[in-house]
């Protein structure tokens, strides 16, 4: 008998050498196909929980809400237009007081195991923002849709002129495990009275 270190042993000159080789890779591939399987069986089950969970909980809505902020001096750069990237904060702000006046605020939900993380963010801008502009952000709750919320922004200027205007996707996740849950019941009724 000869052996290798760490490889499976190899039987020379006998008959029973292929037939223990093949049966120790036998036992390899097995455990592979299950755990294959397994992994697979559990994607799916993730994926089919996610889907009707969408199919129940798809609904358009038109609520919308306006908040005002004001372009601070060091928001500014050197043209005393606003840095672009201080829009995003513009847009949550308006954002944290759309869900407020809906009827559940972002501590509520954080205090009931309830995230709500950012996964899709994007802007386009049309003319800047001054500094000590009052601006308002008109923010809009457009569709829920499974564990997801869309949110659209639209940003004016004292002129009433839209500057900039934004989309973000939200994903309701437990505080726990942080992976995707069904909206609560609570949020889901305020939604269902701006039912579009």
């Amino acid at each position: 008998m000869v052996f290798q270190q760490n490889k499976i042993p190899l039987i020379k000159g006998t008959k029973s050498g292929p037939i223990l080789h093949s049966f120790n890779v036998f036992k390899i591939y097995e455990k592979s196909v299950d755990f294959f399987l397994l992994n697979y069986l559990k994607k799916v089950t993730t994926f089919s929980k996610i889907y009707f969970q969408e199919r129940r909980n798809t609904m358009k809505t038109s609520f919308e809400f306006p908040a005002k902020v004001r372009v601070r001096y060091g928001e500014t750069d050197q043209m005393g237009y606003c840095y672009y990237g201080n829009y995003a904060a513009y847009f949550e702000v308006g954002r944290v007081e759309a869900m407020r006046s809906l009827g559940m605020s972002y501590r509520e939900l954080e205090e009931s195991g309830v995230m709500l993380p950012v996964s899709h963010f994007e802007v386009d801008y049309f003319k800047p923002a001054l500094y000590d502009d009052e601006l308002t952000v008109v923010t809009a709750i457009t569709e829920l849709k499974g564990p997801r919320l869309f949110f659209e922004y639209t940003l004016y200027n004292e002129k009433q002129e839209c500057i900039s205007k934004a989309k973000t996707t939200l994903v309701f996740v437990s505080k726990e495990t942080m992976r995707p849950i069904a909206p609560p019941n609570a949020f889901v009724e305020l939604m269902e009275k701006h039912h579009a």
